[in-house]
């Protein structure tokens, strides 16, 4: 299909040239002035002298193929880093010290003993780290309530 007129080029307006602005053609800026099927190497002349030949085509196509080997690692290590941020948000940070010291003999009376000396430090956490440190040192120590640390 040939038209002939104003096809807006100049307007600034962005416009492909492998169609027409329906609009100018309804406004009567683009005016019909023919068609022709043409085989390769055939022509057809327009009512205003105008030639078109047709002299054939190229087939082409823009394929893109990609591997990336490194794709799965970065997978796997960025699982990985998530789920150790998961693991140090969700899990308890506490500790226990324990020291066992010999006794001098003089307040051994002579004999052999030790001294165990048990700490706890919890980081984050509800605030009952109290509790269970109690309750392990309790277990510990096996008769009653563990001494507080003098000084501390």
């Amino acid at each position: 299909i040939g038209y002939r007129g104003y096809l807006g080029l100049d307007s600034g307006d962005p416009q492909s040239v492998f169609t027409l602005d329906q609009r100018q053609i309804d406004v009567g800026a683009l005016n019909r002035i023919g068609e022709a099927n043409l085989r390769v190497g055939q022509s057809a002349t327009f009512d205003d002298g105008t030639v078109v030949r047709f002299d054939g085509y190229r087939e082409f196509a823009a394929l893109q193929v990609s591997h990336d080997p490194g794709q799965v690692g970065v997978l796997i290590s960025a699982l990985t880093m998530l789920l150790g941020l998961m693991v140090t948000l969700l899990v308890r940070r506490e500790r226990v010290f324990a020291r066992i010291t010999g006794a001098p003999a003089a307040e051994a009376g002579g004999g052999r003993s030790a001294t165990l000396s048990l700490g706890g430090l919890a980081r984050g956490g509800s605030g009952e780290h109290h509790e269970r440190f109690g309750a392990l040192f309790t277990g510990l120590l096996g008769n009653g309530r563990p001494e507080p640390a003098r000084g501390a």
